[in-house]
Order: structure tokens, then C-alpha cells, then sequence
């Protein structure tokens, strides 16, 4: 168990894993219990995952496929697991998106730029935010440098500023001063509603970004669980420091912000 407050962890996965031939779906459930995670919002990575993460190849399995296992396992872990609907641009159709909306109530949609090998401006993901729109969901992004990089990110949630966009890991690899700055400056500018998870960001880039002007849009994510059965080990000492040190923020940032973005809470 780790610090004693509800969080809400808005990055984690369902499905398998191949670079550690690794099933997720009974690893995450151990995993949140012994960590005593309230909440956390899970993707598919068998729905956006290729055999050797390979940018551009084919996902393991159908997006309608991949989006079914998720609505099972939430079913099953109903007020615990929270599903996001993977998006296969470019090698799906936004009509199996549409398809599969309407057999669940799904919380956000999971966007992966590199492994669909597609920039994230790219219009073909225009009719996806569209649907986002539509039916009141925030969209979250894998954010690195390259087709994932936070600025295509941001050209895209500028066309569609009524849609929440939340970037994965901040900017993974990247620099994550110049996302945290962009995020900021879209604040002011008001064209675009940019979040942003922490998930593998180092600590002073977590801190940074909790003492920005951008922290109330910053929500804590882990990636669970491609770190295998101790997961949190990375994460314990950053969220122990957070709740000593900035505990007036820390409600923020480990559940309200995503209770009040994911669940209208």
C-alpha cells in the first residue's frame, strides 16, 4: 500500500504486452488492490500494440476486438476499472468506433500516434475527435517526440477546442519544459483544453509541473502495469514526496482533477 488518499490513476492497461510476453488483465487487478488504487481508466494495448512495437505495423488484434475485452473486464470491475476506447486511425473506421460507443459507456478515447505510425495532426483523426465531441469524451495520447510529439498533439486539440486532450507522460523522452510551457500558454489563449499525465516522469518534472501555472491540469497516470508485478516501485517515493510537501495540491492531482474530467464528478 502506498500514501493513505483516494487515487485516481488515469493510465493503465488492459490486453498484452509483447515486449515482456505479458498478460495485463490479472496483473492490474493485484496490482491496484495491493497498491489501493480507488480508480483507474485502462486502454487495450493488444488494440494498439504491435508483435515488436514496431511503429506503423498491424495492431494484435481489431479495434472492435480489443474494445470488447475492455468492456468485459469493466463490467466485471464495475466503480473500479473505467474504459477507454482505443482508436485505430488509419487502419479502422470511425463507424466501428461509433459501433462500439453504443454498446458501452466508455470514459475516454486512447489515441497511440507512434504505433499507428500516423502524426497526430494528421486529418485523419479529425471524425474520431468529432465523435469524442459528440458524445462528451476526453481523448488521451501516448506524447513523445515524433508522431506522438505534444505540438501535433496540440495542432489537433486546436481544431477541436470543445474536446479535453490529455498528454500521456507529458512529452516521454522529450522535453518536457517546452510541453509544460504549452500547455500553459494554451491556458491563456483559451484554444485548446490540454491536461497532462506524469506517468515515468522523472520527480522534478512531476514537482515542475505541479508548481506551474498548468496544475490543475496535471493528473496523476502510471502506465500500469508495464513495469511488471512491482510497478510502483517507480512511482512510491515521487507520490510520498508530493503528499508531505504539496499536500494543497495533492488532492488535485492524485484524484479531483481526473474524478472532475473522466466522471463529471
Amino acid at each position: 500500500m502506498i500514501i493513505n488518499r483516494r487515487i485516481f490513476d488515469i493510465h493503465g492497461h488492459n490486453g498484452y504486452w509483447p515486449l515482456d510476453r505479458m498478460d495485463c488483465n490479472e496483473l492490474i487487478l493485484d496490482i491496484i488492490k495491493n497498491e489501493n488504487i480507488s480508480k483507474l481508466l485502462i486502454s487495450n494495448l493488444s488494440g494498439l500494440e504491435t508483435e515488436d512495437h514496431v511503429e506503423g505495423a498491424s495492431p494484435l488484434i481489431s479495434e472492435l476486438e480489443a474494445n470488447r475485452q475492455t468492456i468485459n473486464m469493466c463490467r466485471k470491475n464495475e466503480g473500479t476499472l473505467y474504459a477507454a476506447a482505443v482508436c485505430q486511425v488509419g487502419k479502422s473506421s470511425p463507424d466501428n468506433l461509433e459501433k462500439v460507443l453504443g454498446e458501452y459507456t466508455f470514459t475516454a478515447l486512447k489515441f497511440h500516434p507512434f504505433l499507428i505510425g500516423i502524426d497526430a495532426n494528421d486529418s485523419r483523426y479529425d471524425p474520431y475527435m468529432e465523435i469524442a465531441e459528440a458524445n462528451n469524451l476526453p481523448c488521451v495520447f501516448h506524447s513523445a517526440p515524433g508522431t506522438s510529439d505534444p505540438i501535433k498533439i496540440y495542432m489537433l486539440a486546436k481544431r477541436h477546442p470543445k474536446v479535453p486532450v490529455v498528454l500521456y507522460h507529458i512529452n516521454l523522452m522529450g522535453n518536457c519544459d517546452f510541453t509544460i510551457e504549452m500547455i500553459a500558454n494554451s491556458i491563456v489563449k483559451k484554444d485548446a483544453l490540454l491536461y497532462c499525465d506524469t506517468a515515468w516522469c522523472p520527480m522534478d518534472v512531476t514537482v515542475k509541473a505541479l508548481r506551474s501555472n498548468i496544475k490543475k491540469r496535471v493528473m496523476f497516470g502510471s502506465d500500469l502495469p508495464i513495469d511488471g508485478s512491482d510497478h510502483f516501485k517507480y512511482y512510491r517515493g515521487i507520490m510520498q514526496t508530493i503528499d508531505d510537501l504539496m499536500p494543497d495540491i495533492a488532492d488535485d492531482y492524485f484524484y479531483n482533477t481526473a474524478a472532475q474530467l473522466f466522471l463529471g464528478e
